[in-house]
Parts: structure tokens; C-alpha cells; sequence
């Protein structure tokens, strides 16, 4: 019998990340209605969405069985947590929430788990030390889903509600939150992007496909 091996580290570990990702969003959405292609419900894109993530998760952990590919490299905490930080806003406040239902209470905990361990980081870089290698990143990001385990918890005893600011300005914050997570980015490229994706996506889900997304309640109502 042949020695168990992975042929491509880095492939496997991202399949991993993207089946977690898809799982976790799945079970986040699970008490929302599918509806049907005819009438869509508002769990039809997060859950079809999730399968599809979950899926190509499993493909590519698969392949990284067969497949010759690089070894697991730097991989950047930084980036995880920004986009982690942008998504998260964009769905507390895309309708306004507060911590009652499952969704809220994941998005709210892994927003403040987010923030702290951001904190952490620029406090320990600020100290010089050390955040490199495989071992500290693994302890970190265990460590970051441990602390949304336990803000999960604790949140219904925490009185925090997010404003709602509809598609049009969760758009563009999602997207200029999510760009601090490289220091290469450049503010005029990403200005463009968020207007456009944001563009994009009110007329897709909105006017395209009707379904019941606020563009702005603040000023157009819902």
C-alpha cells in the first residue's frame, strides 16, 4: 500500500477553507426559504451559492491528491480578516439588523472577532512581534473561530443594532473595506469597482430578477 501523501499542500488547504466557507454559510442561511425559480426566495443565492462554494471546495481537494502542485505558503492574516470585515458589514447593514436570528448573531460575531483580532495584529506589529509562520497563522485563525464561538454565544445579551443603508452604500462599503486588505491597493481602481459592481449588482438582483433588495431606505424607502 502507498504512502498517504498530498501531492499539492497549498490546493488541499484552500479546498478545506472553501468547503468550511460553503458549510458555514449554508447552516447561516438554513432558515431561510428557497422558494422556486419562478419565485425566488431569499434563501435561493445564499444557498445555491454555498453548494456551488462547497462543491469547487471538493473539487479542488480532490485534485490536490492527484495533481503536483507548490508547497503551503505565506498566506496573508491581514487579507483573511478585512474581507471577512467587509462581507460581514455588508450584511448587517444592506437591511439593518440586530442580533436576533442565527444569520445576525454569525455575521455580529465574526465582526467583532474581526476587529479585536485586527487590533491584536496592528498592536503586535506595532511590538515587533513575530506573526510568520505556519504554526502562528494556524493558532490565529483557530484562535479568531474560537473567539466567534464565543461571541456567537454571548451576543443576545449584547444590545447592538446596524443602521440600514440599502445596495447603494453597502456596495461600495464592502468593497473599500475589503481593499485594505492589501497594502498595494490603489483608492482610484477600487472607487471604480465598487461603483460599477455596485451598479451592477442593483440592476441584476433588483430590477433583472425582482427580488425585494433596498437600495437606499434612507432616502427611497423600501
Amino acid at each position: 500500500m502507498g504512502k498517504f501523501r498530498i501531492a499539492s499542500p497549498q490546493d488541499f488547504a484552500g479546498g478545506l477553507f472553501l468547503i468550511a466557507i460553503g458549510l458555514g454559510a449554508y447552516w447561516a442561511s438554513s432558515n431561510l426559504g428557497m422558494g422556486t425559480l419562478r419565485a425566488m426566495g431569499p434563501g435561493m443565492l445564499p444557498k445555491s451559492l454555498a453548494v456551488i462554494v462547497a462543491g469547487l471546495g471538493a473539487l479542488l481537494l480532490l485534485t490536490s491528491f492527484r495533481v503536483e502542485g507548490p508547497e503551503l505558503e505565506r498566506w496573508s492574516i491581514r487579507g483573511l480578516f478585512f474581507v471577512l470585515l467587509g462581507s460581514c458589514l455588508f450584511a448587517l447593514t444592506i437591511r439593518g439588523s440586530d442580533i436576533t436570528g442565527t444569520p445576525e448573531r454569525v455575521a455580529s460575531a465574526m465582526l467583532i472577532a474581526s476587529v479585536i483580532f485586527l487590533a491584536a495584529l496592528f498592536v503586535a506589529t506595532r511590538m515587533g512581534i513575530a506573526t510568520d509562520g505556519h504554526a502562528v497563522r494556524a493558532g490565529m485563525l483557530a484562535a479568531y473561530v474560537a473567539a466567534v464561538f464565543v461571541i456567537y454565544h454571548v451576543a443576545p445579551v449584547i444590545d447592538l443594532s446596524f443602521p440600514a443603508i440599502g445596495l447603494i452604500a453597502a456596495g461600495p462599503l464592502v468593497a473599500i473595506v475589503s481593499a485594505f486588505a492589501s497594502p498595494e491597493t490603489k483608492w482610484g481602481e477600487v472607487i471604480i469597482f465598487a461603483t460599477f459592481m455596485t451598479a451592477l449588482c442593483a440592476g441584476l438582483f433588483k430590477y433583472a430578477l425582482g427580488l425585494p433588495i433596498p437600495l437606499a431606505p434612507w432616502l427611497l424607502g423600501y
